[in-house]
């Protein structure tokens, strides 16, 4: 990493900036593929009280949360823990959440926050790391796809977005 980049854990003094990551990630990545509806109705100020409350009392112990800062801002963010799938084993973490600002995207920022998130996750005992993308983003499924990732042809229908999702998996060992 250069200078100007660096990945660290986040901290609940990240939230708002964190929400607002998510929000215009979530906006710009989806737009054309989720509702705008969907989209026109994700809130920073909800987005932070998340952040600041998976911040100060993450779900469980192995949950990471790492900002990439670019000039010390945040300017990303990844999110591994143990999966929330019912067929895996402890072995198994997700990365739940990737997401860039839509200003670095396309800069290989993704690949260097995928790294670390995927080597915290290999120390927290992680075999294998799955992760859920909606089948339309085409963008993400191809760079999951360059780093290693295959789906495994699970599917699932979330409700919350209208979408259907599909799991890629990715061993470490």
């Amino acid at each position: 990493m250069n200078a100007r980049v660096s990945i660290r854990r986040a901290v609940p003094g990240d939230a708002r900036a964190l929400a607002e990551i998510h929000v215009a990630s979530w906006r710009a990545a989806y737009r054309g593929l989720l509702s705008d509806a969907v989209l026109d109705a994700q809130s920073v100020e909800r987005r932070a009280a998340q952040w600041h409350d998976w911040l100060t009392h993450p779900t469980t112990p192995l949950h990471r949360h790492h900002a990439l800062l670019r000039e010390g801002v945040p300017a990303g963010f990844a999110v591994t823990a143990p999966t929330r799938d019912d067929d895996g084993d402890e072995g198994v973490f997700e990365l739940a959440a990737l997401y860039l600002a839509p200003d670095a995207m396309g800069q290989g920022f993704g690949a260097m926050l995928l790294g670390v998130a995927l080597g915290e996750a290999a120390v927290c005992g992680a075999r294998t790391v799955t992760l859920w993308v909606l089948d339309t983003n085409t963008r993400a499924r191809r760079f999951y796809e360059r780093m290693g990732f295959v789906a495994d042809g699970t599917e699932k229908h979330d409700a919350r977005i209208d979408g259907r999702e599909l799991r890629y998996r990715l061993d470490l060992a």
